[in-house]
């Protein structure tokens, strides 16, 4: 039985097949398919709750006039819930990566260094590319580059 999935980005309200997903090959190698069901299942997760953010609407203009403090707190909620929603397609786009490397027989594999990524990572963090030392790495030169406010 193929399991439908709602897609992201330009066919919002269209589903995708876990065939899709994986493309032409349509097969995921039994050691793979944990990982692969539980990001399938973080992704309708995440693409669930898109959906329900997408119908929150904005307060409407004419509701604005009514009280400041009012309007203030609506633009704090919008600026929350739209803030939620790129990280949701953050994690989307990762997840979608991670998929991607299952469908082409690179998932578990770190992008830097070509070894294979510890398996209690890939339980903690299925979507991750790197192994935890390159991560740990990146972060710090992430932050070795960021700029410093000094009072």
């Amino acid at each position: 039985m193929e399991k439908r999935f709602q897609g992201a980005g330009k066919g919002e309200g269209r589903t995708s097949t876990s065939a899709e997903i994986l493309g032409s090959n349509g097969k995921v190698e039994p050691r793979l398919r944990e990982y692969f069901d539980r990001l399938m299942n973080m992704r309708q997760s995440l693409l669930d709750r898109r959906g329900q953010l997408g119908t929150l609407s904005p307060v409407e203009e004419a509701n604005h006039n009514v009280n400041l403090a009012d309007r203030a707190s609506d633009e704090y909620d919008n600026g929350a819930m739209f803030g939620q929603f790129s990280t949701d397609q953050d994690a989307i786009f990762e997840i979608d990566e991670a998929l991607r490397r299952i469908a082409n027989g690179t998932y578990g594999t770190c992008e830097v260094t070509g070894k294979p990524i510890p398996e209690d990572r890939l339980k903690a963090i299925p979507w991750t590319r790197f192994s935890k030392e390159i991560e740990e790495q990146i972060e710090r030169e992430d932050q070795a580059h960021r700029p410093r406010h000094v009072l």
